[in-house]
């Protein structure tokens, strides 16, 4: 193989580790962490989709941010449009930590986020791939 390929491969992968090692940090700390903000909003919208296995439920959200989030059947059936969002979210990604669903000053449901699991396995794969290039 080419010397300047491979002087050029080990500089790239050099650089790219820090940077993989520092998104797994970021992801650990988000994920260990408890929640560093809150938002308050209202529920937009909610939508159910039929998949080959069943459906898939998800609510959409407008505070200081916009939402568009898988939830649970249950807590699908029990939100309507216009309830209160009360959404804990991560310090870096701002994914929700948890979710609480109000009507009228009264919590009608719980959750917490399902993007936390992807951000686990993205996680898992940033330390990989930042070990890999060391």
């Amino acid at each position: 193989m080419n010397q300047k390929v491979v002087r050029s491969y080990k500089i790239v992968t050099r650089l790219i580790s820090p940077f993989c090692i520092v998104l797994f940090a970021m992801v650990a700390y988000d994920l260990t962490m408890p929640a560093t903000e809150t938002d308050e909003g209202v529920v937009t919208g909610k939508t159910k989709s039929r998949r080959k296995r069943g459906y898939d439920y998800s609510v959409q959200g407008q505070g200081r941010y916009r939402y568009d989030e898988q939830i649970g059947s249950s807590i699908y059936d029990r939100i309507e449009i216009g309830d209160t969002i009360n959404v804990s979210l991560s310090r870096f990604f701002k994914e929700w930590k948890s979710l609480e669903v109000s009507r009228n000053g009264k919590v009608i449901a719980r959750t917490y986020g399902s993007d936390l699991y992807y951000m686990a396995i993205f996680g898992v794969l940033f330390l990989l791939t930042g070990l890999a290039f060391l």
